[in-house]
């Protein structure tokens, strides 16, 4: 079976988890296709390396598709004109929505004419905004092709009005976290229609409870944090509980992974903590890097209030190498961590309160850590497996 997928950009590095379902999907013997709305990533040549991603499989926006846009504009008049139509019903209202649908409507185009080309099976929108536009075309144009949308939480947040329009029409409908099926309910989509996956991540089987030593050397605990780095994940918040913990455990360290905007404001606050020998800074690395400060690490911390989280990868991940992972609440947590057993939730978004529990679990007995390790590590392996996650994409697309 041939699958398109069409996303914004490809690949990126804030979205490891579509390379994640991608590979599964190639791993498995499918032809799978990957479209992207926007130019491509500055970095993609060390993304497509770093990431096994084949490039001859991807097709961003180049600008060769803006110059033949207008050859396109003759050939393709009448999903044109229909597309423009769709545009102006949906987001006539919304200035920014209907400015941004109309600057992407060469790429629509484009990659609308790719695939009535190849002509796959399937037709993935990864993400539900834009994406839309190209789902629009394919249904009226096209209607042989099946069609799948997945709406997320970053989805939810643009409310782009073509894709609750375009709900209606796609063949099915995805979502991640049980916890969108109340805010999707409030937007006026059919939530019965929705099939919730939880997105998988990859299991290596390289750990096991007998790796990581749980002989806590209460002296020197280790802590990582990984993440964009931009204000709203909380990094500052990690940095200032760390300096508390330090107080009693001066020989703690902590590793921070991840770039953005944020970075050098976070460099500016480690330095008037005194923190610069206790904290490592590793910019963006490769996802195996990462696992292996996971494996090394004692404790994840992610404090993250940023609007769009939902069940992050990287606390799966970190609980899958046997980190005993502490955040604060956002939308859908608890179908990820059930608080006490597996990791720890914290209600209470302020520092003392963080240092507080932080500290408490560090000063716990050795075999309850381990136990919390060991049930993390089996929870997510249970209900998070990009395995069983793709099974079930796999599942619906056979049945349409």
């Amino acid at each position: 079976m041939k699958i398109a997928y069409v996303t914004m950009q490809y690949p990126v590095p804030s979205e490891t988890f579509a390379v994640i379902e991608v590979n599964e999907l190639k791993r498995r013997g499918f032809d799978v296709d990957i479209y992207g709305m926007r130019f491509k990533h500055r970095d993609f040549t060390s993304l497509t390396d770093n990431m096994g991603v084949d490039p001859s499989s991807v097709s961003n926006l180049k600008f060769i598709d803006l110059l033949k846009f207008p050859k396109d504009l003759f050939k393709f008049r009448e999903e044109l004109f229909a597309l423009v139509i769709w545009i102006l019903n949906h987001s006539i209202s919304n200035f920014h929505h209907l400015l941004k649908s109309f600057l992407l409507i060469p790429s629509a185009i484009s990659i609308y004419k790719d695939i009535n080309v190849c002509k796959p099976a399937v037709v993935h929108l990864f993400w539900g905004h834009y994406p839309a536009m190209v789902g629009f075309l394919i249904k009226k144009y096209q209607p042989d092709i099946d069609v799948s949308m997945f709406l997320g939480s970053h989805d939810l947040e643009t409310n782009y009005p073509g894709s609750l329009a375009f709900s209606n029409n796609a063949d099915y409908l995805f979502t991640h976290s049980k916890d969108n099926l109340e805010l999707l309910n409030e937007l006026n989509y059919e939530v019965e229609k929705f099939n919730v996956v939880h997105r998988g991540i990859v299991l290596d089987n390289k750990y096991s409870e007998n790796d990581k030593s749980f002989q806590f050397k209460t002296e020197a605990p280790v802590f990582i944090t990984a993440s964009r780095l931009i204000k709203e994940k909380g990094t500052d918040k990690v940095l200032y509980v760390f300096k508390e913990v330090t107080k009693n455990w001066p020989n703690s360290t902590l590793h921070i992974a991840g770039d953005g905007p944020y970075k050098k404001q976070l460099k500016n606050i480690v330095k008037e903590l005194n923190l610069v020998d206790r904290v490592k800074f590793h910019g963006h690395i490769e996802q195996q890097e990462l696992f292996k400060l996971f494996e090394e690490a004692h404790i994840f911390l992610l404090f993250s209030n940023f609007k769009g989280e939902r069940l992050p990868n990287v606390i799966k991940e970190a609980m899958y190498k046997g980190c005993i992972c502490f955040t604060t609440r956002t939308p859908g947590i608890d179908e990820l961590i059930q608080n006490d057993i597996n990791g720890f939730v914290i209600d209470e978004d302020n520092i003392s309160s963080l240092v507080k529990y932080v500290s408490q679990t560090i000063r716990k007995p050795d075999f309850f850590l381990k136990e919390v390790s060991v049930t993390a590590k089996e929870f997510v392996a249970e209900n998070f497996n990009v395995e069983k996650s793709i099974g079930m994409y796999l599942k619906t697309w056979n049945k349409i």
